[in-house]
């Protein structure tokens, strides 16, 4: 199973427009499948990465950080994820696609694989590589609405521009009130 989820996830990385192609008549569960394992193995490495920088802060309970973080990074890129598929779809139907969520669906979760694979790393935060990241992301989205979605390339880089100002203003509004760790919790006894 995780073999033919990381050839999934190379091919979409080396092939974008041939393996957006592919999916077109697949039904979005394979789509949830993968998201699901990706949001996994996001979550423990996005933690594992976190964790060493926990070490540097005295007073932290290692084993607890690594029980707790997981789900919280699991929960939050799942919201991310859901925001995004409703954006990117409600910009794509307003710009004329006609296609059903489903494939939007498809095209956020497929496109977000370079963020899947490698955005746990803190790395990501810089800027030039975040920002590497981000054209990559947008790239794959961009194939896939063209692909899965019947648009044309102008309607698709507006689709995607467009549903990411949104996400970033709504993440922005949300942020302030999203749970966090709370030291006290963290704290060895």
């Amino acid at each position: 199973m995780a073999f033919v989820l990381l050839s999934r996830a190379i091919k979409f990385l080396r092939q974008p427009s041939k393996a957006m192609g592919k999916e077109r008549n697949s039904p979005p569960m394979q789509a949830l499948h993968y998201l699901l394992a990706m949001l996994i193995l996001y979550s423990v490495l996005r933690a594992m990465a976190d964790a060493f920088f926990v070490l540097l802060v005295p007073d932290i309970d290692i084993v607890r950080f690594l029980i707790f973080m997981p789900p919280l990074h699991f929960l939050k890129a799942l919201t991310a994820t859901a925001a995004n598929v409703l954006f990117f779809h409600s910009m794509a139907y307003v710009l004329g696609a006609k296609e059903p969520v489903g494939q939007s669906f498809k095209v956020v979760v497929y496109g977000l694989t370079p963020f899947w694979l490698l955005g746990w790393t803190p790395l990501i935060e810089l800027g030039f590589i975040g920002l590497v990241f981000t054209v990559w992301t947008g790239y794959l989205m961009v194939k896939g609405a063209e692909k899965l979605l019947n648009l044309s390339p102008r309607k698709a880089i507006l689709t995607w521009i467009l549903s990411l100002f949104l996400l970033h203003m709504s993440l922005q509004l949300i942020e302030p009130y999203w749970p966090t760790p709370s030291p006290l919790y963290l704290t060895a006894p």
